[in-house]
């Protein structure tokens, strides 16, 4: 029964926006892209880790994409083969720095091998 003076106590509002804020924080963090070991490796919340090895990669390609599909709107495109079976990966870099996206780039693309196999990891956009 509520009277007239009486608040709500109707938290429904608040723990949706509750719980959208920390699956956000989850999907946000759970990205991971490194390279090491000759290895890149990159690591989604719901599609788990890929790991490729840099020699077997043929070609990147930045690419930007309003299409929709299932496809990452801002992306590198990951070309390569492994046992003779071709391959094509994207990786979501929206979520990471423009400049370190750069770097890696330049450290992974077929054309400028890495020459050290030293651990590189892309660190997240904070805010």
């Amino acid at each position: 029964m509520i009277s007239v003076g009486e608040r709500s106590r109707d938290w429904s509002p608040a723990i949706i926006v509750g719980c959208c804020a920390i699956f956000f924080v989850l999907w946000w963090r759970a990205f991971l892209l490194t390279l090491g070991d000759g290895v890149l490796s990159y690591r989604t919340l719901f599609g788990g880790t890929k790991k490729i090895k840099v020699s077997e990669i043929s070609r990147l390609h930045r690419n930007f994409d309003l299409g929709g599909g299932n496809r990452p709107t801002v992306r590198m495109e990951v070309y390569g083969a492994h046992e003779g079976k071709p391959f094509e990966v994207d990786i979501n870099i929206k979520v990471f720095p423009l400049e370190s996206v750069k770097a890696l780039f330049a450290s992974i693309d077929p054309a400028h091998r890495p020459e050290s196999t030293n651990p590189v990891a892309i660190e997240r956009q904070s805010g």
